[in-house]
């Protein structure tokens, strides 16, 4: 695959809803269309990585309007159009025949559309009730509502209370879309809203100057405007710096994305598995690889840090002894060992606060979040399992790693079948290669993996605490000895009279307590201990399960297999959150001997 397709693949795109009235006046339209033009070439230019994608119904006045703004040149968004019901149910609304040509001529610069499902018992023939018509829009709006992480809304600034109105969206945008589950306990997703106020030929005197745009923003901020731009700023820039990677890969990435493939999939790389299955694969590739450059970077600076603050102390010992020990009869200190000292401490000062700016840890966290999603991804994929995996991942870090969520989203609505939320059903086809597949190249490659990286792990843990054990008992029976030493008059006249002898331990020790205190930071910071019991715990679950589905397979269960391979992806995202928990409690910092 080229590398500029697979780029055009990965980029997850920021999206925007839209909503608004219908009876737009003619006079007003050039200046909403400036306004929205505006706003849309704001976010292009904040975040110039990130493609825009709009969600659309194209319903007349203020969907199209936006559409045919965010279709122009300069800007050039994606549009998909969720079309609130079968649309020759649709095509009832518009009364004209330019209204048809308008709707059709956008419809087919879309890149996709796709139908909303009818609410269960309603038929194509029911919708001539305006009633259940109207709940076909709330539909609509509620998966906009869903899937925006910012929502254009032309609106007079009325609530009307109309079931699938422009009011109600708005609601579901600020607000979160209500859950069909009895005592749901989950936080409801909240984004901002972009309104316009808007005159409408109903309304031609809405509250507030007609056309000015404010920001809507979720009432959980306590109207506090600046942290929620903030926290919405982060989000988005977080989603373009993503991108920003994505379109930068150099060749080094390039290599690593083609051993990222491999790694799942051994020399048949992306072959082995269905071309509807690809793109899954592709952006599990860029984000694996991606992590893992990342997590390289991370190690050097880590080493780098505690490098810089040892010698540094070492220079600065050897200020406050050297002099003595080799030149005792000059008066000063030597002044280059000072300097020497500072200039460790601020070479891995500045290393510390580049790294932070640049996100290196947090990088590396959030991509290795990402590969981890969409390897689950593609088995679930594989094997036929219809849930989405932003559903169950990540939810205790919500307020830290929503931009994960938001790329997740973005990916699905650029993917077919945008509509199916439903669980697992009886009916839902099992594909038996598929999970075969996924058993061979997943759970059994990743039992193996847990078990090798389990002993790793807690082999780093053990060598590293043995150097500290070894640096701390060697610095206190260094100290020991030389109180003995100095607790004997005639030794002790004996080693003060000679400098080397009096002054060298004391710097020995000062560098064994150091050495000590930094390796042990070090084994802290890198959390070895933790991964080694995550990795035991998490190959005692792929073993069962590996037993489980084998049993299954072997008695031709396809069924049983298929489900247990969606409760071990359940536990598996569960078990990379608190991994990538563990490592956000451990951010990155300049240590300390």
């Amino acid at each position: 695959m080229e590398p500029s397709k697979a780029t055009n693949q990965v980029l997850a795109p920021l999206i925007i809803g839209v909503t608004g009235h219908r009876d737009l006046r003619n006079e007003d339209r050039d200046i909403l269309s400036r306004q929205v033009r505006a706003l849309l070439l704001e976010l292009k230019a904040k975040y110039p990585f990130t493609p825009l994608l709009l969600l659309s119904p194209l319903a007349e006045g203020a969907d199209r309007l936006v559409a045919q703004v965010a279709l122009e040149r300069g800007i050039e968004a994606r549009l998909i159009v969720p079309l609130p019901m079968p649309i020759r149910c649709y095509e009832q609304d518009f009364r004209t025949p330019e209204s048809l040509a308008e709707f059709n001529a956008l419809l087919q610069r879309a890149e996709r559309s796709f139908e909303i499902k009818l609410l269960r018992g309603n038929t194509e023939e029911g919708l001539r009730q305006p009633e259940l018509r109207d709940r076909q829009y709330q539909e609509a709006g509620k998966f906009i509502a869903r899937q925006s992480q910012i929502l254009i809304a032309l609106w007079d600034g009325t609530d009307t209370n109309l079931v699938g109105g422009t009011a109600q969206i708005v609601r579901f945008q600020t607000e979160g879309v209500p859950s069909t589950e009895d005592c749901d306990l989950a936080p409801h997703e909240r984004f901002p809203v972009y309104h316009i106020v808007t005159p409408r030929l109903k309304n031609p005197n809405p509250p507030g100057k007609p056309f000015t745009l404010r920001t809507i923003y979720p009432d959980v901020f306590e109207k506090d405007e600046t942290r929620a731009r903030k926290y919405y700023a982060e989000m988005f820039a977080r989603l373009d710096e993503f991108n920003r990677n994505v379109s930068q890969a150099d060749s080094a990435l390039i290599e690593g994305i083609s051993t990222s493939k491999r790694y799942l999939f051994g020399e048949a790389g992306e072959k082995a598995i269905p071309p509807e299955q690809t793109i899954t694969l592709q952006r599990y590739a860029f984000a694996d690889a991606l992590a893992v450059d990342f997590h390289q970077r991370m190690i050097r600076t880590q080493k780098i840090l505690h490098w810089s603050v040892f010698l540094s102390f070492a220079c600065f010992a050897a200020y406050a002894h050297l002099p003595k020990l080799l030149h005792a009869e000059a008066p000063g200190r030597w002044p280059w060992w000072l300097w020497a000292s500072i200039g460790f401490f601020s070479f891995g000062y500045c290393i510390y606060e580049s790294a932070r700016k640049r996100g290196l840890e947090t990088n590396y966290l959030d991509y290795r979040a990402v590969a981890e999603g969409m390897r689950i991804k593609l088995f679930w994929e594989l094997s036929g399992v219809p849930d989405r995996v932003e559903a169950y991942y990540l939810t205790k870090q919500r307020t830290e790693l929503d931009w994960i969520c938001n790329l997740l989203r973005g990916w699905y609505c650029l993917e077919p079948e945008e509509g199916r939320d439903s669980p697992l059903l009886p009916e839902d086809p099992v594909n038996p290669k598929g999970v075969e597949l996924a058993v061979s190249h997943w759970v059994d490659d990743q039992r193996k993996y847990f078990k090798t990286a389990a002993e790793r792990e807690h082999l780093k843990s053990e060598r590293l605490e043995r150097w500290v054990r070894l640096s701390l008992r060697s610095a206190a029976i260094g100290a020991v000895l030389l109180a003995i030493v100095m607790s004997i008059s005639r030794v002790s006249r004996i080693v003060t009279s000679n400098e080397w002898l009096h002054g060298l331990p004391f710097i020995l020790i000062e560098l064994l307590l150091a050495a000590g205190a930094l390796l042990h930071h070090y084994n802290e910071r890198m959390a070895y201990s933790q991964h080694a019991k995550q990795y035991r715990r998490m190959r005692v679950i792929f073993d069962h399960a590996l037993e489980l589905i084998g049993e299954a397979l072997q008695s031709g269960n396809y069924r049983s297999a298929h489900t247990c391979l969606r409760n071990l992806g359940k536990e598996a995202l569960t078990e990379n959150g608190d991994w990538v928990l563990i490592h956000r409690e451990r951010p990155l910092e300049l240590p300390h001997p």
